[in-house]
């Protein structure tokens, strides 16, 4: 009996062990330019808050009838897991697929898109780069109006 707690305290926590080594990181994950055919999640960022919890942030999709001051970044709150050789990231809110990044490439695959990550520094705002992406991308259709 005794063993087999041990042996269960040891799955159970085996993610925290694990995850001291990703918590605090941030990862900027781009698609290969040459191969983005649309502007939907072009960029993703990462951000793993603790031992269980990682933000996702990026850019929104553009529509022609949303008021421009509606766009801001976008974050969602998930769960992964740790792996030897992936980071598997899941919503368990809506029970989906995971999607791993490769702990060695820092190849993120999403929707059977690849992104290549980077890792970032502690003081690298996701809010204000993703934001800034977004006010650039709305002058630049603000300047092609004609009325």
């Amino acid at each position: 009996m005794r063993y087999l707690i041990i042996f269960l305290f040891t799955i159970f926590s085996s993610n925290i062990a694990f995850a001291e080594s990703v918590v605090g990181k941030k990862l900027l994950c781009k698609r290969d330019s040459e191969y983005i055919f649309d502007k939907f999640l072009s960029e993703i960022g990462i951000y793993f808050v603790n031992s269980r919890r990682v933000f996702e942030y990026f850019e929104p999709q553009y529509f022609d009838e949303r008021p421009l001051d509606s766009y801001e970044t976008q974050k969602n709150n998930f769960r992964y897991r740790l792996a030897l050789e992936y980071i598997y990231i899941w919503n368990d809110k809506l029970d989906s697929k995971a999607y791993p990044i490769n702990r060695s490439t820092l190849i993120l695959t999403r929707n059977n898109r690849d992104y290549k990550c980077e890792i970032v520094s502690q003081e690298f705002s996701f809010e204000n780069y993703f934001q800034e992406k977004i006010n650039l991308h709305l002058e630049s259709k603000k300047l092609k109006r004609k009325i």
